[in-house]
């Protein structure tokens, strides 16, 4: 089926320590929610450095620093005392409360909702306790308002146990991803907390199935790899940038509330660079200074899926203290046979992008005529790319493709 997915999902696993409403569209946002919205950006950003700091040279990359804040805000709702703290600057929150995150992100996935029928955005988020951890009322409320987290108490040492999760998990991304926890489940397991994300994006303008063919992509290391490579038949409005080093283009999904942001070094060699640069300024920057022209546009046909333990990334960024089963305060979540620690923040992504635009838009741009020969815009080198909505300036899923064809 040709059409733009992605999907990923996040999983906070808590063991026993060894030791002893919506805002309407067009209100003004409240304080507390730009903050985390600019949080979210920050935290985004830091966290695709720390994991391509770590990934193997060459690996695409492809995260959702959405599904990671919303998975860290349940459990921030249980934190306390340093850990609490150590979550709330790792999130980039300032003096934000698990609260007002939580109505923040509330807020936000109601309007990422109804903002364009011609895009499917399908949140979900769940709560998977050992039966007879005893488990605070006030921390399950707390996220089954803001989250809209489903709750399940679970007997873990029972075989069908890790199924249960993971079909739960299949059902929410639409079967991209089948599996997030290995049976049997570790006897010190107690709480799974799991976001996922299914988005599905049809572009306004299509890309031609029958101009699809194998032309040169650049790689980091000099060489060139022939990989299938989508046209339009005719130029098309798209948002483009040129800045010192960088060139930036950005295509619209369904009604245009929802873009991809592509950005590439001119130096294929230079992508590293170019991640570890990128901050909410400069982000600001190369996204405000897209100026909407006809272009004939070029872009590699991809679909891959990734994998990664963010353990390491998120200790780095300030969150030691979460996984130190002698020092985490989650005290908010409940009583456990003793102290409850994150063991491992797991994060599978999947996306698969393709020529499909929606039916309605294809007629854009009949009746225009070239009079020379258009610019053109040729997506042949290493780049970011960003799923994003306008309006809010949130950040669903973010990547590095560094060689088309390789998973």
């Amino acid at each position: 089926m040709r059409i733009k997915r992605s999907v990923c999902l996040t999983v906070f696993v808590l063991l026993a320590g060894g030791c002893g409403s919506g805002s309407a569209q067009g209100q003004r946002p409240q304080p507390a929610t730009i903050q985390v919205l600019e949080g979210e950006l920050e935290f985004g950003f830091e966290l695709l450095r720390r994991v391509h700091s770590v990934e193997t040279p060459g690996e695409n990359i492809f995260i959702s620093p959405l599904s990671v804040a919303m998975a860290l805000g349940m459990a921030y709702n249980g934190a306390a005392g340093s850990t609490e703290a150590a979550l709330r600057e790792a999130l980039a929150l300032g003096d934000v409360t698990a609260a007002e995150m939580g109505a923040a992100y509330r807020r936000l996935v109601d309007r990422l909702l109804e903002l364009d029928s011609a895009v499917e955005f399908l949140p979900a988020n769940s709560i998977w306790y050992r039966e007879g951890l005893e488990v605070r009322a006030e921390f399950l409320e707390l996220n089954r308002r803001d989250y809209d987290a489903e709750v399940t108490a679970l007997e873990f040492d029972r075989p069908e146990a890790a199924p249960t999760i993971n079909g739960w998990v299949k059902e929410k991304t639409k079967g991209l991803i089948d599996k997030i926890v290995e049976p049997p489940i570790d006897p010190l397991m107690m709480l799974f907390l799991v976001n996922a994300f299914y988005f599905k994006g049809r572009w306004t303008d299509p890309f031609q199935p029958e101009l699809t063919a194998a032309r040169p992509f650049r790689l980091a290391d000099g060489s060139t790899k022939q990989v299938p490579t989508m046209a339009f038949a005719a130029p098309r409005p798209v948002g483009y940038y040129r800045g010192t080093g960088v060139e930036a283009l950005e295509l619209t999904y369904g009604d245009s509330a929802f873009v991809m942001t592509i950005v590439m070094p001119d130096d294929p060699g230079a992508i590293g660079g170019l991640v570890a640069s990128l901050t909410p300024e400069r982000w600001g920057t190369i996204v405000g200074g897209l100026a909407t022209s006809p272009f004939e546009v070029y872009m590699p046909k991809f679909k891959m899926e990734y994998e990664i333990t963010l353990n390491d990334a998120l200790q780095a960024m300030g969150m030691g203290v979460a996984f130190d089963p002698a020092g985490a305060d989650f005290s908010g979540i409940g009583r456990g046979p003793r102290p409850l620690y994150i063991s491992e923040v797991k994060h599978k992504t999947y996306v698969d992008v393709n020529e499909e635009g929606t039916e309605a838009a294809a007629v854009t741009g009949v009746g225009v005529r070239v009079t020379s020969v258009p610019p053109r815009i040729s997506v042949d080198r290493p780049f970011v790319f960003a799923i994003r909505e306008r309006s809010s300036r949130a950040v669903l899923f973010l990547g590095v493709m560094m060689e088309p064809g390789n998973r």
